[in-house]
């Protein structure tokens, strides 16, 4: 079975498996820490509200002094926003928010919404096609090789 493939030129972010996000055809480069890379993940799994800068800092670098962990944080947001490109993070002074209203293709997303389906469709052969395309889009665990709590 192969992944569904997202074919638009809008971001596509595959976070079974190991994270990886596409432009189109193109693969992106990844970020250039694995703190950056969660940071990532964080913020498009939890994007329905906007998280204070704070929670951030200590949820990833709470072991280190207060202006190791702003000058962090400020770089990990700097290289997602090279990654991503304008508009994907809302971002003001004490809050940051992965933009849920920019076009992008989530496979979790994907994933939940054909659970959803199939657990709602009365029609057994329909509901089989929903479990189908959600079986299709799990390539591995959720964010493989991340650690994080």
């Amino acid at each position: 079975m192969h992944a569904e493939k997202c074919t638009h030129p809008r971001l596509a972010i595959y976070l079974f498996g190991h994270p990886e996000f596409r432009r189109g055809n193109e693969a992106l480069p990844p970020l250039a820490t694995h703190k950056s890379q969660s940071l990532l993940a964080y913020l498009i799994l939890h994007r329905q509200r906007p998280h204070s800068r704070d929670q951030l800092a200590a949820l990833l670098w709470g072991d280190q002094d207060d202006v190791h962990v702003r000058r962090s944080l400020a770089t990990a947001l700097w290289r997602i926003r090279r990654l991503l490109g304008e508009g994907y993070l809302l971002a003001d002074s004490s809050s940051v928010q992965f933009n849920p209203t920019r076009p992008f293709w989530l496979d979790v997303a994907k994933f939940e919404k054909h659970l959803t389906l199939g657990r709602k469709e009365p029609d057994e052969k329909r509901a089989a096609g929903h479990w189908r395309q959600a079986v299709d889009l799990y390539r591995n665990d959720l964010l493989e090789g991340f650690y994080d709590d």
